[in-house]
């Protein structure tokens, strides 16, 4: 389980219950704020591409684990056609304490996480997945599954000036 996506995933999901891809693609936001301006990403995840966006490759492994410990809870919602997976952080979790680990290595990172949730929580999951469709690094990987280069970023003025108009920047 990589701990600081695990931390990310628990702030994220603080409060509401949170839809899986907008639970992704929030994270994938708050990892390419922050390579933008640090040249790394908080999660130290490699992204991948999928068919609703990017996805940081340890995701699925980390949010099973905190299911199964008890940090997130799980609600399924069926629809007609497909299952509907949504994601609540434990009420008892310390979340002083996770903002100050996040930012013991990676300044100003609680910070982004909490710009991204308030900039973008209006958003659809499905509208959130379609302007990562838009913008590099997304646009270059060719293949599902294919790893995203995330330096493309940064000579996308396209994805910045969104990021910028969505107060992100």
């Amino acid at each position: 389980m990589n701990n600081i996506l695990a931390y990310m995933m628990v702030l994220i999901c603080r409060g509401n219950f949170v839809n899986l891809t907008k639970l992704n693609k929030l994270i994938f936001f708050c990892d390419i704020i922050y390579f933008i301006k640090n040249g790394k990403t908080i999660s130290k995840e490699i992204y991948l591409k999928l068919p609703r966006g990017p996805v940081a490759k340890h995701a699925n492994n980390t949010r099973y684990t905190l299911i199964a410990n008890d940090i997130l809870k799980e609600k399924e919602i069926k629809h007609s056609f497909y299952m509907e997976h949504k994601y609540k952080s434990n009420n008892k979790m310390k979340f002083d304490i996770i903002k100050e680990a996040l930012d013991k290595n990676n300044s100003g990172a609680s910070e982004i996480i909490s710009n991204v949730i308030t900039n973008l929580k209006e958003y659809k999951a499905g509208e959130l997945s379609d302007i990562t469709h838009k913008y590099e690094p997304w646009k270059s990987a060719k293949a599902w599954g294919e790893e995203l280069e995330l330096k493309l970023v940064k000579d996308d003025q396209d994805f910045k000036t969104w990021l910028s108009k969505n107060r992100l920047l």
